[in-house]
C-alpha cells in the first residue's frame, strides 16, 4: 500500500493541498498507526518504509523537528506492533541539472548525515536505513522536457521536475528496496 500525502508529517494532518491524511486521528490529534491499520482493515504488517521525500527535507532546515517526526511515526508503529521491521529511505538528492538545486541539494546531504546520525545501527530496535541514494541518476532520473534553439539545430535537454522521479528514478529506489526487503525476510 502506498500513501503519498502532501505536508504531511508526524506531527500534522496535511499540508495545503485538500487530501486526507489516513494516518492522523482527528480524535487525538495525532499520528497514530493503530487508527491506520483499523480503518484500512490490516490485521498485521512485517515491514513498513518511510520514504519523506526531498519535500520533507527543503520545508525544514530543523534537524530536531525532521527528527521528531520520525520518531513520532516509529513510536506509533511501535506501539501498535514492536517487531514491525521499519525501513527507513536515506533520501537522493535532488537534480543536479539547475543550479538553483544547489542549497536543496546540501540539504538533502544534510538530512542523510541526520539521519545516519539517529538511525544507523539500529537493526536489533528493527530499524534499517535504506540507502536510495545509491542508486538514484541526479541527472538521468528525473522529468526532462527537450527545447530546440530557435538560432540553430542543436535540441537541449532541460529539467522538468527536480523533484520527484521520472519512471528511472521510481525504477532504482524499487531496485533498492528489493534488496533491504529480501534481506529483512531472510532474518524473519
Amino acid at each position: 500500500t502506498h500513501y503519498a500525502n502532501a505536508g504531511g508529517s508526524g506531527s500534522s494532518e496535511g499540508g495545503s493541498q485538500n487530501v486526507s491524511n489516513p494516518f492522523w486521528n482527528t480524535q487525538s490529534s495525532s499520528f497514530d498507526f493503530a487508527y491506520y491499520m483499523q480503518n484500512q482493515g490490516y490485521d498485521g504488517v512485517d515491514v513498513v518504509c518511510i520514504n519523506l521525500g526531498t519535500n520533507d527535507y527543503i520545508k525544514s532546515t530543523d534537524d530536531n523537528a525532521i527528527y521528531n517526526d520520525y520518531m513520532t511515526i516509529i513510536n506509533s508503529m511501535k506501539e501498535y506492533d514492536a517487531s514491525i521491521k521499519i525501513c527507513i529511505w536515506l533520501p537522493p538528492t535532488r537534480g543536479t541539472l539547475n543550479r538553483k538545486s544547489n542549497a536543496d541539494f546540501g540539504r538533502c546531504l544534510l538530512a542523510e548525515r541526520m539521519l545516519i546520525s539517529k538511525f544507523d545501527k539500529q537493526e536489533s530496535n528493527n530499524i534499517y536505513l535504506v540507502p536510495v541514494y545509491l542508486c538514484v541518476d541526479n541527472e538521468n532520473d528525473y522529468s526532462t522536457k527537450t527545447l530546440s534553439i530557435d538560432w540553430s539545430d542543436v535540441n537541449v535537454k532541460i529539467p522538468s521536475d527536480l523533484v520527484h522521479f521520472a519512471s528511472s528514478g521510481h525504477h532504482h529506489v524499487a531496485d533498492m528496496y528489493y534488496v533491504y526487503l529480501k534481506y529483512i525476510s531472510a532474518l524473519l
